[in-house]
This record gives C-alpha cells, structure tokens and sequence, in this order.
C-alpha cells in the first residue's frame, strides 16, 4: 500500500516557543496590551483622575509602535531563530525588542526637542523605557515559553493516547479471523492463505504511527481486505456498496481511519441482524473537504440495549478517531453521528490539505 509519512501541523507550529506575531488573533492581544500599559503608565506618572488625555494619548502612541513594531521584527527573523539553541534565540529575541524600545525613546526625545515641546536629552527617560521594556519583554516571553512548554505536553499526552487506541486490536476480530482461517486450511487452502496475508496488512496498519498517511486507493484496498475477511465469516449477510467516483484514487487521508467505521458497523449493526444488511460507504469531494460517510442498519433494542452497546465500544473507536482528525486537522477535522429510520450513520470531514 502506499503510505507515506507525513509530520502533523501541530509538531510543526509548537516546533519553536516564540509563536506567529502576525496574525490577526496575536495583533489584536499586543494592541490590548499596549494599551493596558499606557494606562498603567499613565496613572502612576500623573494619576488615575482626573486622566491627562493628552499624556496618555502619546503613551498610548510610544507602546503600540513598540509593540507592533516588536512584533513585526520579531516575525521577520522568527524562521532563522528557530534553528538556533532555545537559550539564544530567546536571548536575540530580548536584546531585538530592547533595540525597539531603544529606537523609539531616542525618536521621541528628538522628535519633541525639534518641535520645541520638550528640548534636550533625558539620559534617565531613556533608561527608564528601557527598564519596562525589559520587565515587560522578560515577562512576555517567559509567558510564551510556559505555553509552549503546556501545547508540548498536551500534545505528547494526546499523541499517547492516540497511539494507545489505535494499536488496540479488537480480541473478537482476531479470534473470529483465526478461527476462520483454520476452518479454510483443508477444504479451501487458497483462501486460507489470502485470509492470512490480509490479517497482516491489517495488523501492520494497526502498529503504523498515528501520524502516518495514506492515499484513498490504499486505504481501500486495506477495507476490502477486512471485509473479505469478515465475508468468510457472515457470508451474504454482509452486502458493501461504495459510492466514491467522485473521489481521486491520491486522494491523503489518515491511514486507519476507515476501516474502525466499518468494523463498528458489522460489529454494532450487520451482525445483530438475522438477515444481515447492506453497508454504505460514500466519499466525495466538498470544495476543499472531503467527506466520507458510512451508513449500517441497526438492529431493534431498547433504550438501555442501546446505551450497554455504545459503552461496549461503539463510541471509543469513533472518539479516537475523532482525537486523530483534530490532533491533524484541528477544528476544521470533524466526526458526526447520527441515528435515523434504523440506520446509523458517520461522517467524517476533514480539509484535503492539512493545517500549516
């Protein structure tokens, strides 16, 4: 099968402590920011009330091209200092934002002597500003390390989980194959070797990396293989249709993330039923989504039936899967269930390409 390993967006984003300055989320927090300063400064420097709006308003001025103006030299040189060790780059990025604050208090001091507001040079202004700058920049950064450090861990944490529920193979699956399989060795020992060869593309898909991808043909190939496994056990009970024209065959989704919807369906659905059933599987490309669903009949139970199923496992291997879409995807890899005229239904959705 065609597989290839691919390193999920959040080890990338969280590959360096100093996040994205640019976008539109972090602009809008330095802009809080500054402003909270100025206003700080303000109420120290000439008190709280009655406000010196014309002070504020140059405070107010003086921190948000600092902040802004940090940001943007810091978003510059953000892909060379993440090369270099944690303790230097955090080092540049502190003497950078200190250069800033520098720069500015040296404008301002001329731009007012020019005008004639305020002649001469402050040595203590300068110093002063670089005081808060260095309070506040130590802060901020030691602020964005601490985060960092906790998107790591809860990353790691969500990784082994993960990789714990994905390597799980289910006994009954096993035990039902193996059985099979030894019922086929002297009547049928051509598909008793088959049966074998596809419960170790199986079990090899089961012990790859969740982060491993694959393309749709593969991950086909892999779900036929199942189902002609779990054939030899229901027979004609077991009936697939596939509706997936519309779907190119590179088409890169998360390996493994078919076949656990199919095995619910037989699991929960097909064979609790006497006559079996028809399974739907449909995928189709929506803009930039696509969209996989599958479909089973359900048998007749009641209310408690129903809630001993789903903690019996018909929801774990959908919460996996729906921890795998988001851990990759983020809020744009989504997981629905429905249940509707005896039949239940999974969509899966998730962006062709994922996040950067």
């Amino acid at each position: 099968m065609a597989q290839v390993s691919i390193t999920q967006p959040a080890q990338r984003a969280d590959s360096f402590f100093l996040p994205d300055l640019c976008n539109a989320q972090s602009l809008l927090v330095l802009i809080i920011l500054a402003e909270m300063l100025a206003l700080v400064v303000t109420s120290l420097q000439r008190g709280l009330w009655p406000m010196d709006w014309q002070y504020f308003s140059l405070v107010s001025l003086f921190c948000l091209l600092v902040f802004l103006s940090s940001a943007a030299v810091l978003c510059m040189v953000r892909g060379a200092l993440s090369h270099l060790p944690l303790l230097l780059a955090a080092s540049v990025c502190y003497a950078l934002v200190l250069c800033v604050v520098a720069l500015y208090s040296l404008s301002g001091q001329w731009l007012l002597s020019t005008t004639g507001s305020d002649p001469g040079f402050y040595p203590e202004r300068l110093l002063q500003h670089l005081f808060i700058g260095a309070v506040v920049t130590g802060i901020g950064l030691r602020y964005l390390y601490l985060n960092w450090q906790l998107r790591l861990r809860e990353h790691s944490e969500m990784q082994a989980r993960i990789q714990a529920l994905q390597s799980r193979i289910q006994p009954h699956f096993l035990f039902n194959s193996l059985n099979t399989i030894a019922s086929l060795i002297d009547d049928s020992p051509r598909e008793a070797e088959l049966a074998v060869e596809d419960l170790a593309a199986l079990f090899r898909a089961n012990l790859q990396d969740s982060r491993v991808f694959s393309q749709w043909s593969a991950e086909r190939d892999l779900c036929e293989r199942y189902l002609r496994i779990e054939s030899m056990r229901l027979g004609e009970r077991l009936q697939v249709q596939w509706y997936d024209a519309s779907i190119k065959s590179e088409t890169p989704l998360l390996s493994l993330s078919l076949q656990p919807l199919l095995e619910n369906a037989i699991l929960h659905g097909i064979q609790r039923l006497p006559d079996g059933g028809c399974i739907v599987v449909r995928a189709s490309i929506d803009g930039e989504q696509c969209c996989i669903a599958v479909e089973n009949p359900l048998p007749d139970r009641s209310a408690a039936e129903r809630a001993l199923v789903d903690a019996s496992g018909n929801h774990l291997a959908c919460d996996n899967l729906r921890h795998r879409l988001h851990s990759v995807y983020g809020d744009r890899g989504q997981l629905r269930l429905s249940e509707k005229d005896q039949r239940f239904r999974v969509e899966m959705r998730f962006p062709l390409v994922p996040e950067a």
